[in-house]
């Protein structure tokens, strides 16, 4: 019996570490152009990678400079942003997740010569308000020409 109860809260913790650090943005009902739009406009210092099905996206590497971004090219700390959009119809959610990394020792298991050390949730935020900003900029109704009436 106790090890069934030991075996139920490692796997419910083991089960939430993947939570933590992110940000979400909820019910978005609008074209997933738009969003992926408005996403790529939004990502620190541009892309370094995106996956196929270009829902998932990578940005480059960089450290914070108040409410700006800079490029991170030798530091021993940067960050990157990992966004996922998530649904395959609207409403859609966004996932932001912003990882730090360190510069590691020789010894260490490194992938480029950084660890991750973990995530910087306040970075998250500040980037899901970039990221709602241009989705507000963006008209409603995408249809201009349409609504213009001469007389």
């Amino acid at each position: 019996m106790v090890q069934k109860a030991v075996f139920i809260c490692i796997f419910f913790l083991v089960g939430c570490a993947s939570w933590g650090g992110g940000v979400r943005l909820v019910d978005i009902d609008k074209p997933l152009t738009h969003i992926k739009s408005a996403v790529l406009s939004s990502v620190p210092l541009g892309i370094r990678k995106t996956e196929k099905s270009g829902l998932e996206i990578y940005s480059k590497y960089f450290r914070p400079g108040g409410r700006k971004f800079i490029p991170s090219h030798s530091w021993p700390e940067r960050y990157f942003a990992h966004i996922l959009i998530r649904g395959d119809r609207r409403p859609y959610t966004i996932e932001i997740y912003v990882y730090k990394e360190k510069k590691a020792a020789v010894s260490e298991q490194s992938i480029n010569g950084y660890v991750q050390v973990g995530q910087d949730e306040r970075l998250a935020k500040l980037i899901r308000e970039r990221v709602k900003e241009q989705l507000t900029k963006r008209r409603e109704d995408p249809n201009i020409i349409d609504d213009f009436r001469v007389f």
